[in-house]
């Protein structure tokens, strides 16, 4: 590095400069360089020269007087390479020349420090005779070179003083033009103090010595008056960049004016200068204070954002150990209440500019973001991971509620006790409503935190259920009415047995109501036995009808019974008839004998017999074909 350093205490940086410049930059600059040479240097350079063309053109006739492969003994091809090298010229030439472009001229203000030297733990003698000490050996053309220019500089400058510098920076990497004098170590800071003051006192020396005014003692006084009141402005605690700013410029000017007002006596020319050189020197110092200030300010935001982004995680990490899981609201809600007060706090903090408290807002706001959608996340498991225990909790109540309804509905017909499909249902409802509050309860989980729809599941469960238990219900009683029924029709023959069996004959009509009578009161009696169950309509007519159809099958049984009844009544009536009338046939004929005597014969008898009881005869006759044909229907 190259540090060049004013009066002013101003400090730049020198670019390297490339030390293979072309001939005709050598040339410029060597008119340059002339006038700070002495004579015996320049005396020096010239015979050299002259003594270098001269050895070059021997050498190039010989060369081509002689042949390649010759050993000619007045050849030294040593001799030629040391003469006909004009790397040489040109590399002595561009020390010369970068001699001069490091220099500033005499009539500048500036000192110059050659740099491009790195040591560790020696001493400016040894870097001397590091540099300047011929270097022993042969045949290395670069060495050769080095021996050539480490006298010609020697000889070159009246005086070389090398100062070693430690390093400007920790890292060299980040070391640029615009690093500023502040950011610079403490060991490379009072060693460039230390040069200042050696290159300024030749200066002062110098203006001394050419009767120039030098300012009185006031106005070194102002100075460090100035100097002292910046120092004492940067150990007071920290306050707003503007407000600061604003009072030490309203200081420094209050001792500016003092300080003027004790040149008053002195001439106005030495007077304007003292003020013109005092202003830009307080102007230094405010910004120096301002900067270390701007430090202090920043370096106390850095520790208050850093002690926030603690304490935002401290709070998550509580959050997180201890109240998650929660509704999102709520997380929201508690999360916002640290970050509000961490805003707070940072907000008390004195800040340089409105901008950096922004920028430092944002970032406080997007770790805050961050930590935050984080928790959110953590939360937001915790939460699934709880539904999730009430969903397999559900599950496990839609098999309790299936279990306990198979086996209700099993114990009320095993027992035959009646049940009407909505009571069933409704008990059904019942065990439902009770499982949905023992969910959450069995769970363990409270239902602000519950976001799965197990309700709408079970619901949906339970009316499945009701359909299946409606169809087997149904079954049931398909079941029950066969059995009813076929008990029905046992009941009404028994009735129309027990009503009409001593009866027979009877009159048709008589036999119909007597029948019509005990179906009516067998199905009040399964009307009595179905009350207490829910029994389809269709079912009921269907029973209905099949009662009516056996009452008429019983009906027409039971006719033809009585009329067989009634046709062996009437023929045994008949036959009662026939005998009584053959009695008296009997009666009449043997009195009849005993009237008449031997007056008739047997021929004459048969025939009045005959004629007697023709019309008889006949009735009996027609009466046989009447029955046949009652018998036919």
């Amino acid at each position: 590095y190259t540090v060049e350093a004013d009066l002013t205490g101003k400090e730049t940086a020198t670019p390297r400069l490339n030390p293979s410049h072309g001939v005709q930059a050598v040339k410029r600059h060597l008119k340059k360089l002339r006038k700070h040479l002495s004579p015996k240097v320049a005396d020096r350079l010239h015979v050299e020269k002259e003594q270098m063309r001269t050895q070059a053109a021997k050498a190039a006739s010989r060369a081509v007087t002689d042949s390649p492969g010759d050993s000619h003994p007045g050849f030294d091809v040593a001799e030629l390479t040391t003469v006909c090298r004009p790397t040489r010229m040109l590399n002595l030439l561009a020390v010369l020349v970068r001699a001069a472009q490091g220099m500033e001229l005499a009539n500048s203000d500036n000192a110059s420090i050659f740099r491009d030297w790195s040591v560790m733990d020696s001493t400016p003698e040894e870097v001397f005779k590091d540099l300047f000490a011929k270097e022993n050996g042969r045949g290395d053309e670069a060495r050769s070179v080095r021996n050539l220019a480490r006298p010609n500089l020697v000889d070159a400058f009246e005086s070389i003083t090398i100062w070693l510098f430690p390093a400007p920076v920790a890292n060299t990497a980040s070391l640029s033009n615009n690093t500023r004098f502040d950011l610079l170590q403490r060991p490379f800071q009072d060693k460039l103090r230390e040069l200042r003051a050696c290159l300024v006192v030749p200066g002062l020396v110098d203006a001394l010595n050419r009767d120039h005014v030098i300012m009185p003692e006031s106005m070194y006084a102002s100075m460090r008056a100035v100097k002292a009141r910046c120092e004492t402005k940067a150990q007071e605690p920290l306050a707003v960049a503007g407000d600061f700013e604003r009072h030490l410029h309203r200081d420094i000017d209050a001792l500016i004016a003092d300080g003027s007002a004790t040149l008053q006596a002195t001439p106005q020319s030495v007077r304007r200068d003292m003020e013109a050189a005092l202003k830009p020197f307080a102007d230094k110092q405010v910004r120096i204070v301002l900067h270390a200030h701007n430090e202090r300010v920043a370096a106390q935001l850095a520790i208050v954002v850093d002690d926030v982004f603690k304490a935002l995680q401290c709070e998550c990490a509580v959050f997180e150990q201890g109240l998650i899981p929660m509704r999102s609201e709520t997380l929201s809600k508690k999360c916002a209440e640290p970050l509000v007060k961490e805003l707070r706090r940072l907000a008390a903090v004195p800040a340089a500019s409105a901008s950096r408290v922004v920028a430092e807002t944002s970032r406080i706001m997007q770790h805050a973001s961050l930590l935050f959608e984080t928790l959110g996340v953590v939360n937001d498991r915790a939460v699934q991971k709880l539904n999730g225990a009430v969903a397999d909790r559900a599950r496990a109540a839609k098999g309790d509620l299936t279990t306990s309804a198979h086996a209700l509905i099993d114990k009320r017909f095993a027992r035959k006790r009646h049940v009407t499909i909505m009571a069933l249902l409704m008990e059904i409802e019942d065990l439902y409503l009770t499982l949905v509050r023992r969910v959450p309860q069995d769970a363990g989980v409270p239902t602000v935190f519950i976001t799965v729809d197990y309700q709408t599941d079970l619901e949906a469960h339970k009316m499945h259920l009701a359909e299946e238990l409606n169809s087997r219900y149904l079954i049931e009683i398909r079941q029950i009415l066969h059995k009813l029924g076929y008990a029905a029709r046992e009941d009404l023959q028994c009735k129309v047995r027990f009503r009409l069996d001593s009866k027979l004959p009877l009159p048709e009509e008589e036999l119909k109501a007597v029948i019509d009578a005990a179906t009516q009161c067998v199905k009040v009696t399964v009307s009595q036995q179905w009350q207490g169950w829910t029994v389809p309509k269709s079912n009921i007519t269907a029973k209905s009808v099949e009662l009516d159809n056996l009452g008429d099958v019983l009906t027409d049984t039971l006719l033809l019974r009585n009329h067989d009844l009634e046709k062996a009544e009437a023929e045994k009536q008949q036959s009662a008839r026939y005998e009584a009338l053959r009695e008296n046939l009997s009666a009449a004929f043997l009195q009849e004998v005993q009237t008449t005597g031997n007056a008739r014969t047997v021929k004459s008898l048969r025939e009045a017999l005959t004629q007697d009881c023709a019309l008889v005869v006949e009735n009996q006759k027609w009466c046989a074909r009447h029955s046949l044909k009652l018998s036919s229907w």
